[in-house]
């Protein structure tokens, strides 16, 4: 049987999240914290990278924490970290989104990992429910993701959370070079 968790946030961005067996470990382990969420920043740049890995995005520590530092420079991107016992295990990109197409702005999470050995925990949805605080924070209400096809066990997580498949669609890409056509 999974134990479950509550996310209680705390201010300054930071959501701690607490088992919930029973009113009296609550109680216990509310003075005794076992993760939190925090802001990424730089010095994450190698445990993310080994996170960006197991989601099937292989990059090294340089690369990421050069990420990391871009994403922290725009405003409409955040990306969260998941501790528990000082430890890196999990991580969520978010970008706001604007389209002429559509008559309203939205939050999409561009990547979520959490470590394989945490998965189950509850860890990944304390992150989406820093992410949907983070969406109302900018007076969005829209939250969105994709998925690869691929990735069943992610979509059952995600519809378990109250998203729904909206479409489905082919994804085209294009390196760009400075050749035009004639």
């Amino acid at each position: 049987m999974r134990e479950k968790y509550v996310a209680r946030s705390i201010g300054d961005g930071t959501v701690k999240v607490y088992r919930a067996a029973s009113r009296q470990s609550q109680i216990l382990i509310r003075h005794n914290r076992i993760m939190s969420i925090r802001p990424m920043k730089p010095a994450d740049s190698e445990a993310v990278s080994l996170l960006s890995h197991q989601l099937g995005y292989p990059m090294n520590e340089e690369t990421t924490r050069a990420r990391i530092e871009l994403i922290m420079a725009q405003p409409d991107h955040a990306a969260f970290v998941v501790e528990s016992g000082g430890e890196v295990v999990g991580w969520i990109h978010l970008t706001v989104s604007h389209s002429l197409v559509t008559d309203t702005s939205n939050v999409e999470i561009a990547g979520l990992v959490v470590d394989e050995r945490f998965r189950g925990h509850g860890l990944g949805k304390a992150l989406v429910a820093r992410a949907e605080q983070w969406t109302l924070e900018r007076d969005l209400t829209d939250l969105k993701l994709r998925s690869a096809t691929k990735r069943t066990e992610a979509h059952q997580f995600y519809q378990n959370l109250g998203f729904a498949i909206v479409k489905t669609q082919a994804r085209f890409e294009k390196k760009v070079s400075e050749s035009f056509p004639q």
